[in-house]
Parts: C-alpha cells; structure tokens; sequence
C-alpha cells in the first residue's frame, strides 16, 4: 500500500512514486519502472529557459506528505497528474521567469528539518510554509539551491559549491565537496549533482546515469558508504542533470499508513 512521504527527500521505505524531468534518457525511465516506481514526466514550463524547462524542482517543492507548493504557472500536465494522484496543490505567490534570478523561488534544498535557499529570491508563500512548519532557513548565495545540493540524510549533504559547502560546515551539518562538471545538462556546460540524484528508497540513493564516470566516484561512494547509504546507477551514461529525482510516494503496511 502507498503512502505519501513525510519528510521529503528522504523515503523511509520503497519509493512507488517519483517526478523526473519527462526529457530524461528512456533508459532511466525504463529502469525506474523495472523497480517498481511509477514515474511522473514532469511537462516543459515554457517560461523557463530550455536546459531546465522540464526540471521539476524548478517549479514545485513538496512540503511534506501530500502538500506540495507550486508556481502558479507550472505545467498544467505535471499539475493534473499530482492531482490525479492525490496531492493538495498549494498555489505560490510568485511566477517563475526565463531571467534569473526569476526562475529559483522554489529550487530549495530540504532536508529534514532545514531548507537551503537563497531566502531573498525565493517564494514568500512557501517561506510561510517553512516558517509554520518549524523549518531552519539557511541562507546561501546560490540560487539553484536544490539543483547544487545532493541530500544524503537530514544533516550530511554533497556540493560541487564552494559557498554552500563552507556554510553547510558552519552549520556544524557534513557536507562533501566535490569538483564541478562532469554532468549532462543539454545547452548548458554542465549540471549539477543534486540535479542527478534522488533516493529510491530509504537507504539508496539513485544516480541518473552511472556515479563511476563521475571523478569523483570513490569520494562520493564513501561518504554515502559512511552514511549507510547504497548507490544505484540508473543506466551506463554519464550523469544527467534531470531536475532532482523527486521522490513523492513510498510503499508501506496498512497499519503505518
């Protein structure tokens, strides 16, 4: 039986649904569904430029269970399919644009009980969330908060950002930093690892390609390795920055739902 997850980012169980960017390579789709994910193929949002049009965590951020906070002019076709499977839709205050930093009032990085953003920028219906919910905001310059940061657990993090990894550890938080690159985002340079990744179940964090391509594959595998986490490569690419593997519903027993 499915259940919507609590703290999100991080499933306690089998994860049965997920939103990906609905570009990504159908191999990755493919090995999803052989596990058992039904995945939502997040639609493009035209107001966004094309690299990042159909990334998800561009437009929506799931707050906890079913509430999930949404740009008002989010793809309608990603908006029905969360209805559809029983989301409460919260309407944001703000419109994401094509120009940064219009395109980030919801690219927040949340991880337990914290929530990383350029507070500035980002929504002020969803900081009001976050502020209700008891959430600690931390503050970065970043914008692409979610997009740069891999959540491992609620207080161990990967960053190929300098400002992020420096304030992540003057949190008193563990974060690993690793070199930037080395990650497919078509019509840019590069993408980022948080964008690559997402957990497929309670303590396997899933790669949207394969992290031994990645130079930095061992130092990732053993900070994962420390956290009691496990890897699994979604197919034999190169990393692909898809917009976070958004992980929305887990498998539990009736007496827990």
């Amino acid at each position: 039986m499915d259940a919507f997850i609590k703290s999100p980012n991080l499933p306690e169980d089998k994860v049965t649904l997920a939103v990906v960017d609905g570009r990504v390579r159908k191999s990755i789709i493919e090995e999803m569904g052989r596990m058992g994910i039904e995945v939502i193929k997040a639609d493009v949002c035209k107001d966004l430029y094309e690299a990042v049009q159909g990334h998800a965590d561009m437009f929506m951020h799931h707050l906890r269970g079913k509430d999930i906070v949404i740009a008002p002019n989010a793809p309608i076709g990603t908006r029905n399919a969360l209805s559809k499977h029983g989301f409460n839709l919260i309407e944001g205050d703000r419109v994401i644009t094509r120009k940064y930093p219009g395109d980030i009032a919801y690219n927040v990085a949340r991880a337990a009980n914290y929530a990383i953003c350029n507070k500035r920028y980002t929504d002020t219906k969803l900081l009001q969330c976050l502020h209700d919910l008891d959430i600690k905001i931390i503050d970065i310059s970043q914008g692409y908060a979610k997009c740069s940061i891999c959540i491992v657990n609620g207080d161990a993090f990967i960053t190929s950002d300098e400002g992020i990894y420096k304030t992540l550890i003057k949190e008193g938080l563990d974060a690993l930093k690793i070199s930037p690159g080395n990650i497919e985002l078509k019509g840019l340079d590069y993408g980022f690892i948080g964008g690559a990744s997402g957990f497929i179940s309670g303590d396997t964090l899933a790669f949207t390609g394969h992290l031994k391509r990645h130079p930095d594959y061992a130092a990732i595998k053993n900070f994962l390795e420390k956290h009691n986490k496990k890897i699994k490569n979604l197919d034999e690419y190169e990393l692909m920055d898809t917009g976070t593997i958004i992980p929305l519903k887990e498998q539990k027993g009736e007496e827990n739902c």
